[in-house]
């Protein structure tokens, strides 16, 4: 039997659930220049939801650098700024392991 959600990778598109309101409102930040942090428990669709606008936007002709970082083990402030670091490094990178 074939699952009504999908849980195991982020979603887009047809699988994207509507969360109209969450997108707008996201895409809206985007647009104003603000930094945005999208907190939540592991596997409620924070990824899914970024990819989505994110797609949207693309689709407008709008471009943004995101900074991915999983903060999930991060215990210090020297662990979260490392982690930071590390994923504004990989957004600039050029090419895989940069």
């Amino acid at each position: 039997m074939e699952e009504a959600f999908v849980y195991s990778k982020p979603v887009t598109g047809r699988y994207f659930i509507d969360r109209r309101g969450d997108c707008a409102a996201l895409a809206n930040l985007l647009a104003a220049g603000e930094h945005v942090a999208i907190l939540g428990a592991p596997k409620t669709g924070k990824m899914s939801l970024l990819q989505q606008v994110l797609q949207e936007q693309k689709l407008a002709g709008k471009r943004f650098l995101v900074a991915e970082a999983d903060l999930l083990s991060v215990r210090t402030q020297r662990d979260f700024l490392l982690a930071l670091g590390e994923s504004v490094l990989r957004a600039f990178g050029s090419t895989p392991g940069e």
